[in-house]
């Protein structure tokens, strides 16, 4: 898997579009009260996935970088704001090795369901900032070269991540944007006598478009 050069792209417009929107939470309430924003948002957006390596109680799993496709559902808060709910999607290459594992190809179902904040809005071009936290699961693990199965089930993770982009509403109703996320996964290490647990960084690169449906809210 040739991941470095990606993940150091990846990394380098994280890194960019976080500083790029920090002042997006201080224009959220110096904006004057947006007029005819649509009460509910649906999205949809696919982009990469980048994972560091997992340590579990029973292999080592040295995540590569794979698609990701994410939808959402948004409530409007007013303001360009909005609250709710995103689940995301992602069958991602990987390295499993243990002590009787030797470094098997392999690749992952990664699976996703968050809550989420999102500020910064509006016709014409506009930055985004993004806060959600919620849950994440690994599940059928598989190799590559016989498609043995390695681990079919998984553990239940929290996780959670913060991102900033750039966004052009169309009109009051669609907004296509580029967004990147830096976030962290809390892994719970199955089969560990003491319950133990490691932190692994998750980086997400999307791009994608929302429609807002519903009556409009004017102020």
């Amino acid at each position: 898997m040739q991941r470095d050069p990606l993940r150091r792209l990846v990394s380098g417009i994280t890194i960019f579009s976080l500083v790029a929107a920090a002042p997006v939470a201080a224009q959220i309430l110096e904006r004057p009260a947006a007029r005819g924003e649509p009460r509910l948002f649906i999205s949809a957006a696919a982009g990469v996935l980048d994972i560091a390596t997992i340590g579990d109680a029973d292999a080592t799993l040295d995540f590569g970088t794979g698609f990701v496709y994410r939808a959402s559902v948004e409530h409007s808060l007013g303001r360009g704001s909005a609250i709710g709910v995103a689940a995301a999607r992602s069958r991602i290459p990987l390295r499993a090795s243990s002590d009787v594992l030797e470094r098997v190809d392999a690749h992952a179902t990664v699976t996703s369901i968050m809550a989420s904040f999102r500020g910064g809005g509006g016709v014409g071009f506009h930055q985004v900032f993004l806060v959600q936290a919620g849950a994440l699961r690994f599940t059928d693990i598989e190799a590559d070269d016989d498609n043995t199965v390695i681990s079919r089930g998984g553990s239940t993770d929290f996780a959670f991540s913060i991102g900033g982009g750039f966004g052009y509403g169309v009109n009051a109703r669609l907004t296509i944007g580029l967004v990147q996320e830096l976030g962290l996964i809390l892994h719970r290490t199955e089969g560990s006598s003491n319950n133990s647990s490691n932190s692994a960084q998750q980086r997400i690169t999307r791009i994608g478009a929302s429609y807002g449906f519903g009556t409009e809210r004017r102020r």
